[in-house]
């Protein structure tokens, strides 16, 4: 499994939850309207390969972006929210599926531009994780 998986198999859990753009990279400039709100997940150090049923754990980091901190803070516990109910989640065309998901920090403010009025909020999760179920 690689961390570019993990990520898709989270976009695909996010956009249709969140209603907003899910990415794993950020665009160059964050602005609102156009970019803005948005949701980045990306896999973080931390994870294991347990081999046996082809179960892997990883560290999800997800961050918020929206204009205000109010905003920005309830888009990143909604993100929160939407990944700690998504166990048994499954897209196909990665044929993984989420197991089980373990809240390991709570989303809060962090640094992005104060000088703008986009905000950042962030957490991560533990996703336990099985790939190729069918094989």
């Amino acid at each position: 499994m690689s961390g570019s998986d993990s990520e898709l198999c989270c976009v695909q859990l996010l956009t249709p939850l969140l209603g907003v753009r899910v990415v794993t990279e950020l665009p160059a400039t964050l602005q609102a309207p156009d970019s803005l709100p948005i949701v980045q997940v990306v896999e973080t150090p931390g994870g294991a390969s347990l081999g046996a049923g082809h179960l892997d754990t990883c560290v999800m980091e997800y961050n918020a972006y929206a204009t205000g901190r109010e905003a920005a803070r309830n888009l990143a516990e909604a993100t929160r929210q939407a990944l700690l109910s998504a166990a048994g989640f499954r897209t196909a065309d990665t044929l993984m599926w989420i197991s089980r998901v373990v809240d390991t920090r709570k989303p809060t403010i962090l640094f992005y531009d104060e000088a703008s009025e986009v905000r950042r909020f962030g957490g991560n999760v533990r996703l336990y994780l099985r790939y190729k179920p069918d094989q």
